[in-house]
């Protein structure tokens, strides 16, 4: 397939019993991909109530509205030209699953509940509970499961600096994206009982006067407005749903409610890391009374410090990205040196002559064409050596390889630069989860690298993807990193 002529679909359900939740998700995903540089999205909306309601609620969305967890043909129709297909809905019928797992495309589901087995490449739950989800086995699926994978909309992509304040002057209320348990009415109430006179109370979602004058509601909000109002607050009482992974990333110290059933292994997960206090189930009688002990627990200057401190250590802001790159590395194929074509082993030539490239190699010479042929000739009867050109669909993204590969003590050595005249974004990192997938292939469990001193740019690089330093000369710095699966 044709990636630079093919798009990631992703395909989501919104619903005034659904909730927004997905449609938040799959958006933030789609501009994460699109970011990449290296496909083009489309968002498609299954909506009931339509596309003023969607307006209304999610305003600054782009997407195409159609019912293609209903249909085979629609959905057919809609995944028409992918290489990635991601899913985020519940209530699909078994037709339109057929349609989807015939695709040719890499399927990529998100579930958080584990009630049923989905038959695709990759599934993700990158909720905090997710490890206390059983899924089903399915050989050959990769599993993306955690914090690690936790889908935030770009404004929370980047972490703010909290300063926690002696006393709270400003709490934000939210009850999810429809409020379909009627409970922002109770909250508000409990709110103005509990806090201080002087504390600042925000309610956002809906369009509400209230009768206390402290109280102002915002309406439904951008994500880049609700992360201004998420850094100016001191608190924030909310639903268990995306929005705590949201006010974690900004270390805004919360108090959650499970609203609906699927909510608690996150709630688990989220009270596990000490992120969020918890007033339980809006569905139980003393959800109310709980909600008023959590408010005087954060009332107190060191237990908000310690949520804050707590939030910063999860460290998930970058973790949008980090899926993508995952859903990436899986459409990637590695190329053998000794299959490349005669037009694929002129544009290697090409790539290792660039001064920008070989400046950094052992040997930063420009090679002849007679001894990069035979070097690729040599390598088919090589065990010791792997080299690889990585492409995905006809874009070509750099080069991997494995040298030093010692079989018995499962180690090896790495190798990476990407094509020079490539400049998407997070290209690097791409490339070394492709080797990293490589090695494992081969039952290599240690890597080790060496790069020179003034090349910053791939210490970081390298430093960022885990790889520990060991020792340096007066050239080199040493690297090393164990890998599993």
């Amino acid at each position: 397939m044709d990636i630079n002529k093919s798009k990631c679909i992703l395909l989501t359900v919104a619903d005034e019993k659904t909730g927004l939740g997905h449609l938040f998700r799959t958006d933030a995903l789609a501009q994460a991909i699109q970011n990449s540089g290296l496909l083009q999205t489309e968002l498609v909306i299954a909506c009931r109530e339509g596309k003023s309601w969607l307006r209304q609620k999610a305003p600054q969305t782009d997407y195409c509205l159609q019912n293609w967890n209903c249909h085979a043909d629609d959905v057919k129709e809609a995944i028409s030209g992918a290489a990635i297909i991601v899913v985020d809905a519940y209530d699909i019928g078994v037709e339109v699953w057929d349609e989807l797992r015939n695709s040719h495309a890499l399927l990529a589901v998100f579930d958080d509940t584990g009630e049923k087995p989905h038959f695709c490449g990759v599934l993700i739950n990158g909720g905090p509970g997710a490890h206390l989800v059983s899924y089903r086995k399915i050989p050959g699926q990769e599993l993306l499961l955690g914090t690690e994978y936790q889908v935030l909309r770009p404004p929370f992509w980047e972490g703010t600096p909290r300063i926690v304040s002696d006393r709270i002057k400003s709490v934000l209320l939210m009850a999810g994206g429809t409020d379909h348990s009627q409970v922002i009415d109770s909250i508000v109430d409990i709110a103005c009982k509990v806090l201080d006179a002087e504390a600042d109370i925000r309610v956002i979602g809906t369009q509400k006067t209230f009768v206390d004058a402290r109280v102002t509601s915002l309406g439904f909000l951008s994500a880049a407005q609700l992360k201004q109002e998420f850094d100016a607050a001191d608190m924030l009482i909310t639903a268990a749903g995306q929005t705590v992974a949201e006010a974690v990333s900004c270390s805004l110290p919360c108090i959650m409610l499970q609203t609906i059933g699927n909510q608690a292994k996150n709630v688990q997960g989220w009270r596990k890391h000490g992120v969020a206090q918890y007033a339980g189930k809006t569905s139980d009688d003393i959800w109310r009374k709980q909600l008023e002990r959590g408010i005087s627990v954060l009332n107190s200057k060191k237990q908000r410090s310690k949520q804050v401190e707590n939030a910063k250590s999860l460290a998930i802001n970058d973790s949008t990205r980090k899926l993508t790159i995952r859903l990436l590395v899986e459409i990637c194929q590695s190329v053998p040196f000794f299959t490349l074509s005669e037009q694929e082993k002129e544009m290697v030539f090409a790539w290792r002559n660039y001064e920008s490239v070989r400046r950094w190699m052992d040997n930063p010479e420009c090679i002849e064409w007679d001894n990069h042929l035979a070097f690729i000739n040599g390598l088919q009867q090589r065990n010791d050596k792997k080299y690889y050109l990585v492409k995905a669909g006809t874009l070509y993204l750099g080069i991997i390889n494995l040298v030093d590969i010692d079989e018995k003590k499962k180690v090896a050595e790495l190798g990476v630069y990407k094509n020079p005249e490539l400049h998407s974004v997070n290209i690097g990192r791409l490339l070394m989860l492709v080797l990293e997938k490589n090695a494992l292939k081969l039952r290599i469990n240690t890597l080790r690298l060496k790069v020179r001193l003034n090349n910053k740019v791939a210490i970081n690089l390298y430093r960022n993807c885990n790889y520990q330093e060991v020792s340096n000369d007066q050239d080199y710095q040493y690297m090393i990193k164990e890998i599993s699966r």
